[in-house]
């Protein structure tokens, strides 16, 4: 597969794809002012998209034949010609793309400074526990209590080359999910969408996200008499993800059946509850539009609110939690060890305890 573009590539191209369709401006003549103007994948992908508009060939045809283009998007396309409201879904689209960008720069600055402090605590702990518990194991001449045995084997592993895997496995793990979430495909709720998805509010994030462009896209739909079995899965289609496609056919086929009944609707999971009882209820096509897009801008307020909470609070929480675990590493490995060998020198242990002189 072609390497995908990045998501801040999409955006612009999206942008640019929308401004000129809104303003009238044929795409070979307005693309071609701009491609000489982008570095990288993204003014090669313009260049092609340009060239393949001289020729006539449709945004459609074009996307359909280059990996670069998430699968989203694409449907995000058919759906915008589909409606005659190509601006309108794609602006839905830069939402979208737009918030899951935002939060992937939040939690990339939230994880610099706790990743900082946890590979030099692991580092001090490696150089300075490993030493500090063997002296504690030659002063005392009687056997060690079984846990400081254990605890003095575990430490002794920072002397070995062993001791460097661990900081290179979390580099490496916080280098491939930037990478990865850097990519446009993070739009779709794919492999490369699950990246961003596996810290729990970032992934409630993109969740509300894709379920506003959802409730927008089918807005847009219906608002332009595409018939409402259609439009779900055309919707569906959209958000990128499998099992919510599945759910919008198994909805579409009952609706194209005669619809379902009032109490069916809970098992459409992951379809939206609310989205799916707005499609069963059989109301008016204006109320319809009106109570889709009144869901959409829920979710994008949700969103909104997510995302200021993580670049006010996610640094501050992590930060917490890694230095907790640090300062809990080194009560365990420094502290308790000290402490005990204090009393052991007091004679607070007894005299079963020998020192060597």
């Amino acid at each position: 597969m072609s390497k995908s573009i990045s998501l801040e590539d999409l955006v612009a191209l999206n942008d640019e794809i929308a401004g000129l369709v809104r303003a009238g401006v044929p795409l070979e003549l307005g693309l071609a002012g701009w491609a000489g103007d982008l570095p990288g994948e993204l003014g090669r992908l313009v260049k092609r998209l340009r060239a393949a508009s001289e020729q006539g060939q449709s945004l459609p045809q074009f996307f359909a034949e280059h990996d670069q283009i998430p699968p989203v998007y694409k449907a995000i396309v058919s759906a915008g010609l589909r409606s005659g409201r190509l601006p309108a879904a794609l602006e839905s689209m830069a939402r979208t793309a737009r918030h899951l960008r935002e939060v992937r720069a939040s939690v990339g600055l939230a994880v610099i400074y706790p990743l900082v402090v946890l590979l030099i605590g692991y580092g001090l702990f490696a150089l300075l526990g490993s030493h500090f518990l063997a002296a504690i194991a030659a002063v005392n001449e009687s056997r060690q209590p079984g846990f400081w045995d254990k605890l003095a084997q575990l430490t002794a592993f920072g002397r070995t080359p062993w001791a460097l895997i661990p900081p290179v496995v979390v580099i490496l793990i916080a280098l491939v999910w930037w990478l990865q979430t850097r990519r446009a495909m993070v739009v779709d709720a794919g492999p490369a969408g699950r990246w961003l998805s596996w810290i729990p509010i970032v992934g409630r994030v993109a969740r509300d996200a894709r379920t506003a462009s959802l409730a927008e896209i089918l807005a847009l739909l219906v608002e332009n008499d595409v018939p409402l079995h259609e439009s779900v899965v055309l919707a569906a289609e959209c958000t990128g993800d499998k099992r919510l496609r599945k759910s919008a056919v198994a909805l579409s086929d009952s609706l194209v059946q005669g619809g379902l009944p009032n109490e069916n609707w809970q098992r459409l999971e992951p379809f939206p509850p609310l989205l799916a009882w707005l499609v069963c209820s059989g109301g008016s096509q204006q109320s319809f539009v009106t109570m889709a897009r009144h869901m959409a801008g829920t979710c994008r307020r949700r969103v909104a609110l997510d995302s200021q909470w993580l670049r006010d609070y996610l640094p501050m929480w992590l930060t917490l939690a890694v230095g907790s675990l640090v300062v809990a590493g080194y009560a365990l490995t420094i502290f308790l060890p000290f402490t005990e060998l204090m009393e052991m020198l007091s004679g607070d242990l007894g005299p079963s305890m020998r020192i060597k002189p």
